[in-house]
């Protein structure tokens, strides 16, 4: 008997051991995952870097569909409307962030509107300088889809390599 309880008291001692390595990996993964939160003032920014980047795009944009082989056509106003709702989309939703702490629905719809200026920046072929403003936009709209977790579908298409030639 003497034995039994030997054998338990080492049981026990290793049951005790592996769920205080359990707790360990948990509270470590919680840390981490707190670490990983974007705070309030860096979401800020990047509200204000996306707005100030596409307000800085649109009379490129707007200058170069002029010039694009749709000029002079309703596709061409449409993409114009496109841009400017675009740009007032993000104003919006960086007012409504800097009342509410909270954008994540207004980031959804200026995704949405951001993937038809994608759609239309590749397929008229703006040009270098369209393309350069647009880089930037995107990457402020990846920065916050991951701060908010939403998916970015502009950051999972393949572009090809373009080689622009002066």
């Amino acid at each position: 008997m003497k034995g039994f309880w030997i054998g338990w008291g080492r049981t026990r001692a290793g049951l005790v051991v592996v769920l205080l390595a359990g707790l360990g990996v948990t509270v470590s993964g919680r840390t981490a995952q707190a670490q990983s939160r974007v705070s309030d003032s860096d979401v800020r920014g990047y509200m204000r870097n996306l707005t100030q980047d596409a307000r800085a795009m649109k009379p490129k944009f707007d200058a170069a569909v002029k010039k694009s082989s749709v000029r002079k056509t309703s596709k061409a106003k449409d993409a114009e409307h496109t841009m400017a709702n675009f740009v007032r989309q993000t104003k919006e939703m960086e007012k409504s962030f800097n009342k509410t702490k909270n954008g994540a629905n207004s980031l959804k719809d200026v995704m949405a509107s951001a993937q038809q200026i994608d759609s239309l920046v590749n397929s008229l072929q703006l040009g270098p300088d369209v393309m350069t403003q647009w880089q930037k936009v995107r990457a402020d709209l990846h920065q916050l889809a991951m701060a908010y977790n939403v998916p970015d579908a502009m950051a999972s298409l393949q572009r090809p390599h373009i080689r622009i030639v002066a």
